[in-house]
């Protein structure tokens, strides 16, 4: 379970699904433990990993099916960014497969996360670190993957270590 701590460290963000199978949401709670919850997302598909932005104006967040396809990984997610004081969400990428919980820039200008492209097959992947703007567009891959494969075998580290 993804979480994340608001700015001026007074509410939790954390994802939830109730018993009845509903799609899982952000919800907030206070930190304090006087019980108060606030529901920050409310849609028929399931909203993951919310994480606030540096300057505390920003929540990004993932929403998409549960569905997986053959290869056992999540399809159909897209990135999302809303102010953290509510109000309009904006997409700000389509599509990812499996993607990992988004990083904000320092400046919150711009998302980083791990994701692919396609469902990836043995012989092809397209998983990376992508970089997306916070206002959308499209995302730019790091090559960081490609670059650690070529790496010799000896500059990494043995089974069991990281």
């Amino acid at each position: 379970m993804a979480t994340d701590w608001s700015r001026d460290n007074k509410y939790i963000l954390f994802q939830w699904q109730s018993r009845q199978r509903a799609p899982r949401d952000v919800w907030a709670i206070a930190a304090d433990g006087d019980g108060k919850a606030i529901q920050i997302t409310n849609t028929p598909a399931d909203e993951t990993v919310a994480k606030v932005s540096p300057d505390g104006h920003w929540i990004a967040y993932w929403t998409g099916s549960q569905s997986f396809g053959l290869s056992g990984v999540q399809v159909g997610t897209d990135l999302f960014v809303m102010p953290a004081t509510g109000g309009a969400t904006q997409r700000v990428l389509k599509g990812f497969v499996s993607p990992g919980s988004p990083v904000w820039s320092p400046d919150t200008s711009q998302l980083l996360f791990f994701g692919n492209t396609g469902v990836p097959s043995p012989f092809q992947t397209n998983s990376d670190w992508w970089v997306v703007s916070r206002k959308g567009g499209v995302a730019v891959k790091t090559g960081a993957v490609d670059v650690l494969e070529k790496q010799p075998d000896a500059t990494r580290l043995p089974d069991g270590l990281a």
